[in-house]
Formats: C-alpha cells, structure tokens, sequence
C-alpha cells in the first residue's frame, strides 16, 4: 500500500515501517551505549561504544536480504524462477521471519570475529538483539493489516455459531474484517491479533527482563534467546490457526509455516546445547 508520493515516486507503509523499526532499534542500542550496561565486558562494551553504526548496517542489510531470500526459497521458489525481478520488489509482499533470522545469527557472528568477542559476551549480545525484535515484527503484522494480506478465516469457518452481538462488537474493535481487497467475507483480523497479543506482548515482557537484569548486571547468556524462542513458537503456533492458507500450503493439518517454526525451534535447541558446553579453545 502506497502511504504517499514525492514527485510521482510511491513511498510504501512497507518501507516507512521498516525505516521506523532500525530508527528506533538504532535508538536502542544508543541507549545501551549510554547507560554503559555493558561495562564488565571489555570487547562488547567496545562494539557497544565504537561499533553501533557497524551493528546497525550490518542487521539491516542482513534481515533485509535474508528475510527476502527466506520467503523466495522456503515459500515460492517456483514463482520468483519464473519472475526473478520480483526478488527486488520487498513492497509487494514475502519476508521470512525464518530467514531473516539464519542471517541475523550470521551477521552477529561476522560482528562476533570483528570485534573479537568472547563467547559468553557474543551470546548476550545476541540476547540483546533478540530482546528488541518483537517491536520491528509488530511494525510489519500493522503493515500486513493495511495491505490486507496474510488474512484471517473466514468467521463461518473459524466461529459458526458466534451470536450478532458479538460479531458486530468485534467489528467495532477491528477484531473482525472485511478486507475489501480480498472478497466481502467477514475475517477474524489476524493480523493485528499477532501484532498486539503476540510481538507487544512478546516485546514488553522480553524488554522488563533484559533492563532489570542487566542493570543489575545478573544476565545470564543465552537465557533471553531462549525465552524468545519458547514464547515466540507458542504466539506463532497458535496464530497459524487464525489465518487462512490454501489448501496447497497445508501439509495434513499443519501449514507449511508451522512445520518451519518446529525446525526452526530444533535447530535453537541444538545451538543452545552447543552454546551450553564449557567454553574450551
């Protein structure tokens, strides 16, 4: 959905809320600098304190391209074969949270090497990306809701027997849609379910833990990361239910989404163990 124009140029709700996210990200880390969280760890108060810029560019680039090439080859690789020019169109629709993942890990290991970190103060680094993710995943469900995608069911199908008064106070508080765009079937609004009962919840609760503990500097590596991880794939298992899919992105009962989310828990769970062994060089 286009949100303006400068000189017949279209500016996308997608690229604004993309800009929003590493704006207030970079703030983030900004902060961390400032409070100086990081004091008792020598490289990674370094990377806090000479490398934000780096940290910034890098997580940029990296859950751009990644997030993109996630979507074209774990959802439509048949599609972008036959139309590879549409890799370059991220306004129109597809990122992965899965791949934007793998290569966010990788760009945190390329700051990981530059600066020299230790393992312990690379794992709480991560800790730290991970803590403010859910704010820039919000931004997009919110973009979603506007492009009208990745929709809900149908209320039919998902609540056939739901009285009028209480269709009519969930259209009220947008918790049921038509989205236009898509046909005139009133939908549940997954889309902002996700955004607010999944990644603001997920965000607060994820930020409450990482300022009380590093301000009292009792952080533990690894333990965020994991937090994130078992809350993210109980919001994101559940929501799959909510949101309709063709009859081709099912695999049984399960979407092919949610057969990404179990493999992409299995693979944390494997880098936790490895990540948990005693450090040796």
């Amino acid at each position: 959905m286009v949100a303006f124009n400068i000189f017949g140029f279209p500016i996308h709700w997608y690229g604004i809320f993309y800009l929003v996210a590493f704006l207030v990200w970079y703030q983030f880390f900004g902060l961390i600098k400032k409070k100086a969280l990081f004091n008792n760890y020598l490289n990674l108060k370094k990377l806090f304190f000479y490398g934000i810029e780096d940290i910034f560019m890098y997580l940029i680039l990296w859950v751009l391209i990644g997030g993109r090439l996630g979507y074209v080859f774990f959802y439509d690789f048949s599609y972008f074969l036959q139309n590879p020019l549409k890799i370059f169109f991220v306004w129109e629709w597809g990122m992965s949270f899965v791949g934007g993942t793998i290569w966010v890990i990788l760009a945190g290991i390329a700051l990981w090497r530059k600066f020299n970190l230790n393992k312990k103060e690379f794992l709480l680094f991560m800790d730290t990306v991970v803590s403010f993710v859910p704010f820039g995943l919000m931004l997009g469900r919110i973009w979603n809701f506007l492009n009208q995608e990745l929709y809900g069911k149908t209320i039919e199908t998902l609540l056939p027997n739901l009285s009028q008064n209480i269709i009519t106070f969930g259209q009220k508080i947008y918790l049921f849609l038509v989205y236009s765009n898509v046909d005139t079937k009133l939908r549940i609004n997954s889309n902002l379910i996700e955004a607010f009962f999944e990644w603001l919840l997920l965000l607060i609760i994820l930020q409450i833990i990482f300022w009380n503990k590093t301000t009292k500097n009792k952080i533990k590596p690894w333990v965020l990361s994991v937090k994130f991880v078992i809350l993210y794939w109980i919001f994101r298992f559940w929501a799959e239910f909510l949101r309709y899919y063709p009859n081709k992105d099912y695999f049984n009962w399960l979407t092919i989404s949610q057969y990404f989310m179990i493999f992409y828990v299995f693979i944390w769970i494997i880098l936790f163990f490895v990540f948990s062994r005693k450090e040796s060089n």
